[in-house]
């Protein structure tokens, strides 16, 4: 594995990857998170395509840092939404009391509907 800069100023020493199976049942997810950040593990691959990482991580709180770049634009030439809304959704499920290496990560539940028709 080979060191990549995610973005600007945020760099995986270990490179794009997952955390080992066999290290899930030694740490809670909370320590499993602090290594992501300390380098133990390779950032995940959501980060390197969509520019993001983990920064901080306690008890309740997880904070993510990102740049979107050219590729992460929609038709009219701002962020997708998509993009924001997935940063959230890790920041969550991170973030979720008691997460656990042997609970499933949770996520959020966006949903839109039609607000009705336009004048």
């Amino acid at each position: 594995m080979s060191e990549v800069e995610l973005f600007p100023g945020y760099v995986s020493p270990l490179g794009i990857g997952t955390i080992p199976h066999e290290e899930l049942a030694k740490y809670s997810g909370l320590e499993l998170l602090q290594r992501i950040i300390d380098g133990k593990y390779p950032a995940p691959p959501i980060g390197a395509r969509l520019n993001f990482g983990l920064s901080e991580v306690s008890e309740g709180r997880a904070v993510f840092r990102g740049l979107p770049g050219k590729r992460h634009l929609n038709p009219l030439g701002g962020v997708h939404g998509g993009w924001a809304a997935t940063i959230l959704d890790s920041a969550l499920a991170c973030a979720a009391p008691g997460v656990s290496a042997s609970s499933a990560f949770a996520g959020a539940d966006a949903s839109a509907a039609p607000a009705g028709a336009a004048p």
